[in-house]
């Protein structure tokens, strides 16, 4: 990874400055590939927690940061902190707390029992499902590595294997998993990367 860093149209203090705040601020912990939703203007998008102290966090965005009027940090558990971006370096960003965080209850979201394996992104796209040589437009509530709540007008029974495009990704098969007409739960048949969806998925769709 490049050490160069890049200007963003956003107030905030320089990467050094944030770091040495940090430094006499609190301790800072490395949280190596702690999977979370990066939140921007209610748009989600995935992203890594790279480093964390009680006042800021570093975190991995695969994208460049977007211009947003808000931020905010979703932990795999559910919590929500808001966040003020500070600096980026490459793919690479610092964002610091609205309000003072307990680091370990920080480090225990990231890890909780309750979280999800998979990070599922509340993401709207339309693409196409292929059932008995029939293309049927779909429209995504949400998507993850593993799987997707989908809505279309077909008919699907569960566990039938369904072909799904969605132009941004390279297509794959699917089984129903559930079914709430017009709602279907998919989980693909191969899950995709986390880095793959992060960059493909990073902020273009729109709700």
């Amino acid at each position: 990874m490049s050490d160069g860093t890049h200007g963003l149209a956003f107030q905030g203090k320089p990467a050094d400055d944030f770091q040495d705040d940090d430094r006499r601020q609190g301790q800072r912990y490395t949280l190596l590939l702690r999977t979370a939703k990066f939140v921007a203007d209610g748009m989600e998008h995935l992203c890594i927690i790279r480093e964390a102290s009680d006042s800021g966090v570093k975190i991995q965005l695969f994208n460049p940061v977007p211009e947003a009027a808000s931020f905010a940090l979703e932990m795999p558990n559910g919590d929500l902190h808001p966040i003020a971006f500070i600096w980026s370096k490459d793919d690479v960003a610092g964002f610091r707390f609205h309000r003072g965080i307990d680091l370990a209850q920080f480090i225990q979201a990231s890890a909780s029992e309750s979280a999800r394996k998979y990070v599922r992104l509340q993401k709207r796209m339309q693409g196409t499902l292929t059932v008995d040589g029939q293309i049927i437009p779909i429209s995504f509530a949400n998507i993850s590595q593993q799987g997707a709540c989908i809505e279309c007008s077909a008919s699907l029974a569960i566990d039938q294997l369904v072909a799904i495009d969605m132009g941004v990704l390279t297509p794959t098969f699917a089984k129903v998993r559930w079914r709430n007409r017009p709602q279907y739960g998919l989980i693909f048949e191969q899950i995709y990367r986390f880095e793959e969806l992060a960059r493909k998925l990073g902020f273009t769709a729109r709700p």
